[in-house]
C-alpha cells in the first residue's frame, strides 16, 4: 500500500491538483478507488490563491482536436 501511494504521491507532484474523489471498494479484493481531477504542469500556471488556478487558454493556441472539443463544451 505504501508502494501505491507513493506512486500516487509521485504522480501528484508532475501536475496541477484540482480534487479527488475516493472511495473503499468491498469486494474479495477490498481496495481503495481513487478518482483525480487534475491539469498538466506546464511551468506557465500561477496559482492565484490557494483554492483556484488561473488558466485563460487562448483558442487559437490550442490544437485542431483541442479546439473541437472547446467549441463542444462551448455550446
Amino acid at each position: 500500500m505504501i508502494v501505491d501511494q507513493n506512486g500516487l504521491n509521485d504522480f501528484l507532484s508532475t501536475v496541477v491538483f484540482k480534487k479527488s474523489s475516493v472511495h473503499f471498494v468491498e469486494s474479495e479484493n477490498a481496495n481503495w478507488s481513487v478518482l483525480l481531477h487534475y491539469e498538466e504542469d506546464d511551468g506557465e500556471l500561477q496559482p492565484t490563491n490557494k483554492d483556484s488556478i488561473a488558466l485563460q487558454p487562448k483558442e487559437q493556441d490550442l490544437t485542431p482536436l483541442q479546439q473541437e472539443v472547446f467549441g463542444i463544451l462551448k455550446q
